[in-house]
């Protein structure tokens, strides 16, 4: 390969550029995103306004199977056969990445909203037991999952509940206390469950209060 001087090397670069357009039939845009330089960058390039760099030198030999040498041999053709070839399959790769790139973005999308919704709701349930007179009196989770999705319009499930209820617990904002006796569903299937109330005088003082408490079955277990 001969040495050739400074201000011909844009000028056997946008020859050679022009040529791989030539060959495997691409725009400048289809080029650029193969090779993942800028369009505006590769466009001066082709036309020889812009000294290219070594980097997208490799970018260009690396998108079309070329090694540097050949890239630069400005004295030598380039094979049809394979340039045709190496950019076919290319295309085809990144035809088939781009929808899985976008599959991706849509479910990491999901996620974060996902995400959101169960913070807000984390965060309602918080402010609700804080700052509302709703667990003056024992509360069961399955009444609380009514309740709040009847009147507050906030749809929980009893696990997720009970995980945001121990938040308050632990920074007590409410207690929990086992119910006194145990409630069943139907007659042969006896459950022990959890009641949640505020931490108020009365019932912290007096527990005998919790377990007089006048239960009803149906409000304990749904």
């Amino acid at each position: 390969m001969k040495q050739i001087q400074k201000h011909e090397l844009s000028k056997a670069v946008s020859q050679r550029i022009d040529e791989i357009l030539s060959l495997t039939k691409l725009p400048i845009q289809e080029l650029s995103n193969l090779t993942d330089i800028n369009p505006r960058s590769l466009n001066g390039y082709h036309w020889g306004t812009l000294p290219i760099s070594l980097e997208s030198a490799l970018k260009i030999c690396a998108a079309l199977s070329l090694d540097l040498n050949t890239f630069c041999d400005f004295d030598k053709k380039l094979s049809l056969k394979k340039q045709r070839f190496t950019v076919k399959t290319a295309a085809k790769k990144e035809k088939t990445e781009k929808p899985l790139d976008k599959k991706a973005e849509a479910l990491q999308l999901q996620q974060r909203e996902k995400k959101e919704k169960d913070r807000q709701l984390r965060d309602q349930i918080i402010t609700l037991v804080r700052s509302s007179d709703y667990f003056l009196y024992p509360r069961t989770l399955p009444q609380m999952v009514l309740d709040f999705s009847k009147n507050y319009q906030l749809n929980v499930t009893e696990q997720r509940l009970q995980a945001i209820l121990q938040r308050c617990i632990a920074d007590g904002s409410i207690k929990r206390q086992t119910t006194p006796w145990d409630y069943g569903i139907g007659y042969y299937l006896p459950k022990r469950t959890w009641v949640y109330f505020k931490n108020k005088k009365d019932l912290v003082n007096d527990p005998k209060k919790i377990f007089g408490y006048d239960w009803i079955r149906n409000s304990i277990v749904v």
